[in-house]
């Protein structure tokens, strides 16, 4: 096995083990590249092709899945941690770009088998691939996090460090174009900067080396992008990758014919391939030559909403939601025409109608027919109309739900904060005692170290820090709590919260039992408490309820299933 191996990118075996997809593919694109400049690359005829594939997308969809299906039935032939490291980086690959909850949890799966193998340069594969995979899902808080805690790429073996550059690359890459192009971390790092931190860990002649330097430089190496998409094989996902930086350097040239066909290539190989963290497809719904035609672009975006349905990450949506706004726009703008055009025939129907009452005859069997039309017209202006709430129906569902992710998102990163700023802290002053005690030992001062070391008064204060958390973050997810303990105890023994809106050490211990840590031992390691002292409280407690002893804790084990 070849260590530490840039990524497939989630690259699909169904290809192989399903033939009859390849003729399917090579069909799309059975006329050749095109060239530079002088041959018509047929853009609507791109379109077709683009539209044709989409329409099969389920079927591709399936094979993927059944492809995953058969990976997962040899992984349970396999007893060694390194047979199931390799088919666990295996599921990972396939899943990269199709389905990042269930990438991180191979990822997790091929770090712990890494780890009992004692294969330590897959271990670091592994979690550098969890970067990465990161970095993909758009959690960029959490992905910094995680390079400050790697640290410098120098610190890293050789053989890790063009993959682990690739990862740093991405990431500044990705900060940049949410940003809009302004710095977006504390190392004021320019696009120059970076590539000469990173690009140099990367091998010159590799498709990955020219793909970088184009996205981050954006210079003009269409020469060198054209020679890799040549030697990789379609579909799959670097070959969209190389198609899209290829459309790019067309876009910066004002090339706009020879952009829209990149970009189409591009957007079929990320289709077929199954890859939902697709920029080009949602790029494409974008641009003007697009929206001319509402069916296409709302078939490109469903495509584009559901790939961000399983491949959650909130920058994409709001693309997606800008691009829902602009075609809903241009809708409306066309009802407008419509309308104005609809008044029109109306005045010039009015205007026939004292025409016809001069020619008698004629006038009946015209006004028939003009009835007829207008009360087609009037149906088609409804239904147009009833379009026309849907979609703004769907709009404001889009941003209540982004509204609501936000508000999720925010009250994650609170709690994330607050924990770790506990830990960080106890560190600290652990750090700054055990340095307090070599100082005073050191010296000699051999009774100050004894009173020191029998001091609790730290341990008291972070220990009550972490009641006030434990409280706030149990108290934010089930602010009820008290409401549905107070059900099971006597009127005149009802509970309730410390005046600083905390829990008692009663109430703290049931909160456990109610969460599915029932045994007193646990709960008294969770909570620092003696076992006695569990047991004291939850007898009391249970002297308490108005149901019989045996039952009460069963009970508040179930206070939060569903009636």
């Amino acid at each position: 096995m070849k260590l530490l191996d840039f990524p497939n990118f989630g690259r699909s075996r169904s290809f192989v083990t399903l033939p009859w997809l390849i003729p399917l593919f090579l069909s799309v694109f059975s006329v050749s590249s095109c060239g530079e400049s002088g041959q018509d690359v047929g853009l609507e005829k791109d379109f077709e092709q683009l539209d044709s594939v989409v329409a099969n997308r389920s079927q591709f969809i399936n094979h993927k899945e059944w492809d995953i299906s058969n990976l997962k039935k040899e992984i349970l032939s396999c007893t060694t941690p390194s047979d199931k490291y390799v088919y666990s980086k295996r599921l990972f690959d396939e899943y990269m770009k199709f389905n990042p909850d269930s990438a991180f949890f191979y990822s997790s799966m091929t770090q712990k088998y890494a780890l009992e193998g004692g294969m330590h340069p897959e271990y670091l594969q592994a979690k550098i691939d969890a970067l990465l995979l990161t970095i993909l899902s758009g959690d960029y808080y959490k992905a910094k996090i995680a390079i400050d805690k790697m640290g410098p790429i120098e610190s890293f073996p050789k053989f890790a460090r063009p993959k682990l550059a690739m990862a740093y690359l991405e990431f500044y890459m990705r900060r940049q174009y949410i940003s809009g192009g302004k710095t977006v971390d504390n190392s004021n790092m320019s696009r120059n900067e970076c590539w000469k931190a990173y690009g140099k860990y990367l091998n010159p002649g590799d498709w990955v080396y020219d793909y970088y330097k184009n996205c981050i430089l954006r210079c003009n190496n269409r020469n060198h992008l054209l020679r890799d998409f040549s030697k990789v094989q379609e579909p799959s996902i670097v070959a969209a990758m190389l198609a899209y930086a290829i459309a790019v350097t067309y876009e910066d040239e004002g090339k706009e014919e020879m952009y829209y066909h990149w970009l189409i290539r591009s957007a079929t190989n990320d289709v077929v391939s199954v890859n939902r963290e697709t920029q080009s497809l949602i790029t494409l719904v974008r641009t003007p030559l697009v929206n001319k035609n509402s069916s296409r672009a709302f078939n490109y975006l469903m495509v584009c909403t559901d790939n961000a349905y399983y491949y959650k990450d909130y920058g994409r949506s709001l693309a997606i939601l800008n691009a829902h706004q602009a075609i809903t726009k241009s809708a409306v703008n066309s009802l407008r025409h419509k309308n104005a055009l609809l008044m029109w025939i109306v005045a010039l129907l009015s205007l026939s109608a004292v025409v016809i009452t001069v020619l008698l005859y004629v006038i009946i069997s015209r006004r028939r027919h003009l009835a007829m039309a207008l009360s087609k017209m009037e149906d088609m202006n409804q239904q147009l109309h009833t379009v026309v709430n849907q979609k703004n129906a769907i709009e404001q569902q889009l941003k209540q739900n982004n509204i609501q992710l936000k508000k999720d998102i925010d009250y994650r990163n609170s709690n994330f904060i607050d924990v770790y700023k506990l830990v960080s802290e106890y560190i600290s002053v652990v750090k700054n005692f055990r340095k307090s005690i070599f100082n005073l030992i050191t010296a000699g001062k051999v009774e100050k170290v004894r009173k020191e070391l029998a001091s609790d008064n730290a341990e008291e204060k972070y220990l009550h820090q972490f009641y006030v958390q434990f409280d706030k973050a149990f108290l934010s997810s089930h602010p009820d709590f008290l409401q549905r303990f107070n059900v099971l105890l006597k009127s005149d023994n009802q509970q309730s919260l410390t005046e600083d809106g905390g829990l008692t050490p009663e109430l703290r211990i049931y909160a456990l039992i109610s969460i599915g840590i029932t045994d007193s031992i646990s709960i008294a390691q969770f909570l620092h408490y003696s076992p006695q002292t569990i047991y004291n409280y939850r007898l009391k407690m249970r002297l308490r309820a108005v149901v019989g002893k045996k039952e009460f804790s069963d009970s508040v084990v179930r206070l939060y299933e569903k009636k």
